[in-house]
């Protein structure tokens, strides 16, 4: 499954479980499937970003990169 794929599904249950309203919003405008694709690319991005910074300053262990990466995208877009 595409990176993007797995951000925008953790979006939709974020909207599901903590903000049905505007859920239910974009899905009534049609708006549910771009907003999920957006959120996804922007997510996976920036992912890779701090994947990348995190490596190069090598202040992280590198098995630990991708947990704290994952973990400050859901927190700043997800």
């Amino acid at each position: 499954m595409k990176l993007s794929s797995q951000f925008a599904g953790r979006r939709m249950d974020f909207l599901i479980d903590s903000n049905p309203t505007l859920y239910v919003e974009l899905e009534k405008k049609g708006e549910l499937k771009a907003h999920l694709l957006t959120i996804g690319e922007q997510a996976a991005a920036r992912y890779q970003t701090l994947k990348t910074q995190m490596l190069t300053e090598g202040k992280i262990p590198a098995h630990q990169i991708p947990l704290i990466a994952e973990e400050l995208v859901l927190n700043e877009i997800v």
